[in-house]
Order: C-alpha cells, then structure tokens, then sequence
C-alpha cells in the first residue's frame, strides 16, 4: 500500500492510498469479473467507521484500489506500540484510546452485514487508526481477491491467525466468521488495555500447534480470558466485554452472537438515555454496559433528560469524547442545539470544552445564536464562550444569529 495524489478531476490535488495486487497469468476473463462485482459492492459501502473505496484499475498484471483516507498507522502497530508502554503515562493514555473502539467495530461490521457484505478478514491491519477513530478496510474484497482469484503477496493474504474454525476446516465463509475474526482482535485490544504488557504472552500461547491459530487453541484462549476476569477489576464493562469476547470465539458458528446482538449491547444504554429512564441506565451501568461509547451522553442531551445526564456524569462520563461511534460533535453541541439549558449548565459545570468545535467548525455558542435561544446564549457567554469564533464558512454566531433573524441574541452578542 502507498499514497498517490490524484492528477485528474473530481481527484486532483488529492492524496489517497493505493492497494496494488499483482495478477496470475492464471485468472480468466470470468474470475476478473467476480473481482470487479466484489469491488461495486464495497463501493456501495458507505459508513464514516468503513473506508471508502474510490476506484480501481487495471494496468498490465496490476489490479490496483484508490482508498481514503489515508491513515496513520493500523491497529496491529497500534497494539504493539502501546503494549510496550504499558507502565508508563503515555501508555495509560493511548490505552485509554481503546475502549470507544469495541463500540466502532461492532457498529462498522454490523453495517457490512446488514447490507450482506461478509468482510472475510477482520484482523488488527486491517483495521486502520485516524486521529480518535478506528476504521475497517478491505472489506468484501481482500479474501475473494486472495482466495480465488490472485497470486499475491503474503501481506495481502493475511495471517491465518485470525480466522474462524469453519473457514480453515470446511473453507466457509459466513457472516459468523467475521464475528469470530471480530472476537479475536477484541482478546488483543483488552489484553492491551489490561497494561501489564501481557500481549507476546498472549501470543505465544498459539505457538504450540500448526498453525499458530486462535480457532486451533482455544483451550489455551479461554483459560487466558479467565485470568483476564480474576479481581481486582473495578472496571464496569470490563466483565461485560470479556463475556462478549468468549460468546464471540465459540467453536460451534452457531452459538456466536450475530452483530446486530452485539450491536444491540451497546444501543441499550444509548436508547434508555435517550427516553429519559435513569432506573433502566443505572441498571445497565451496575451489570456493565460500556459508557465509553459517547453514545449515550449524546443522546440523553438531544432530548434535555436531566436526570440521566446527571446520572452519567456521576458515573464519569466523558463530556468532550468526540464521536466515535454515530455522532461528530460534543454532548454540549446537542444540548445548545436543542436549548436544554439545565442540561448544558450540568455540562459546563464538569468540564465540558465550551469552544469545542464539531466538523463544520461551530461552537455550541454558533448553534445556540442560530437557534435564537436566548437563555441559553447568556449562559454560554457568562462561561467565556469565545463570540468571535469563526466556522469553516467564515461565520461568527453574530452571523448566525443576524441571518436566521434573532434580534434579541443579536443584541446579547
């Protein structure tokens, strides 16, 4: 994989990344078709967790795939950086990176398969790291590329370390493969996140068998995941996400939870946030439920329920995690844009960034001037909101303000 800049309309002045697969003499016309009807579904994969496949071309024995964006690292080199730093501040700072990403794969997996996309070789460099988000690639493409049609590179093929049972046994690539692929690379991302650099461990508990697969030594896997359980652990999802994984990596296909279960787990908080039930919240907080995913916080400020933002605050939510699962933009973003003063009051009281900008450069202070909430401007600008914050359009909230004809928050800024 490289980067290439674009030279031709709508691409120019663009950089991308560029898959290159060298073709076999081998391929008929026929099977170079079945590879292009794989890339015309991937195209049609559109998702902000997935990345996006632009085009693809054929020159001489080359099959080549134009992606974005380009990203920084995946998250195999990831795993394996921040293992090595287990004990030291940074360590514990990109360890805390990790856990909004079981949230992201899940939702980014689901996505494929509720659109019938099998992506075949879920594994840690296949999933690629850009800023706060994880994103999935080579999905649908990379082992109908590698298993029937190409001769390419061991890069490209992949370790067999990841694969489910079926696949190696009876070449069987269902949706519930993915979910044991999937299962695997969540053991790597909380042994990791247990910091004691236990990862090469982990590892090497696949060595004594050919080949060194999870699917061959699952034994040796379950008994790691129970060490992962022994107390202390006063980590609430912690117990939560190690049941997940096991239930993931069961031998039987049949007994692994599809991904709209998985993703499921993680909308239940988010939907009980959102219609106000603190008792069903506090309750799915006391069994596990994974408030890393900002999902929840967002939603319980979208509809102004007090109650369960206070709840979650409690709790520690994160009142400046950006969105890494749905949403783009910080809780205080959705209680200015919807004028739930008491909410975005409880919010600026823990600390959320008050001049945090979401993706088109708007402060909540832009998105309250816009709305004509009077109330909550005051509020905001009591705060220090910085009223002469500009977009990315080159609009201040006195623009906003003045365009949509709110004449009282007009004279406020």
């Amino acid at each position: 994989v490289d980067e290439v800049e674009g030279y031709s309309k709508p691409f120019r002045a663009q950089v991308y990344a560029r898959k290159t697969i060298w073709i076999s003499p081998r391929n008929s016309v026929g099977k170079l078709v079945t590879i292009q009807n794989e890339v015309e579904v991937a195209k049609q994969a559109n998702h902000p967790l997935l990345v996006r496949l632009v085009a693809t071309y054929v020159c001489g024995k080359e099959f080549a795939m134009i992606m974005e964006p380009v990203a920084e690292q995946n998250l195999g080199e990831y795993l394996e950086g921040v293992d090595g730093k287990c004990l030291d501040a940074v360590g514990r700072r990109l360890r805390d990176r990790l856990p909004p990403w079981f949230g992201c794969l899940v939702s980014a997996t689901n996505y494929l398969h509720l659109k019938n996309i099998r992506h075949r070789d879920i594994k840690p460099k296949n999933i690629l790291i850009l800023g706060k988000n994880v994103l999935l690639t080579d999905f649908g493409i990379s082992k109908e590329l590698s298993e029937e049609t190409l001769s390419i590179s061991t890069e490209t093929r992949g370790s067999p370390r990841y694969r489910a049972p079926e696949v190696d046994k009876l070449r069987r690539f269902g949706l519930k493969a993915d979910i044991f692929s999937l299962g695997t690379v969540f053991l790597e991302m909380i042994t990791v996140y247990d910091g004691h650099g236990q990862l090469s461990r982990l590892w090497s508990l696949l060595q004594g068998s050919y080949p060194a697969t999870y699917s061959v030594n699952l034994q040796n896997v379950f008994q790691w995941t129970e060490a992962l359980s022994q107390p202390p652990r006063d980590i609430p999802w912690y117990p939560t996400m190690l049941y997940l994984i096991k239930s993931m990596l069961q031998p039987d296909r049949i007994k692994r939870p599809t991904a709209i279960a998985l993703r499921q787990c993680w909308s239940s908080l988010e939907k009980a946030s959102k219609d106000g039930h603190a008792l069903i919240v506090d309750l799915l907080l006391e069994k596990g439920a994974d408030m890393s995913d900002s999902g929840a916080l967002f939603a319980a400020c979208q509809t102004g329920q007090k109650e369960v933002v206070e709840l979650l605050l409690s709790r520690g939510a994160n009142t400046n995690t950006e969105g890494v699962l749905q949403q783009a933009s910080a809780a205080l973003h959705r209680a200015a844009m919807n004028d739930h003063k008491i909410v975005a009051r409880l919010l600026i009281e823990h600390g959320a960034d008050i001049n945090a900008d979401n993706d088109h450069g708007r402060t909540p202070l832009h998105l309250a001037a816009k709305g004509g909430h009077n109330e909550l401007v005051q509020l905001l600008i009591q705060n220090r909101a910085d009223t002469n914050a500009v977009d990315n359009f080159g609009r201040t909230p006195l623009h906003l303000a003045a365009r949509h004809g709110h004449l009282e928050v007009v004279r406020l800024l």
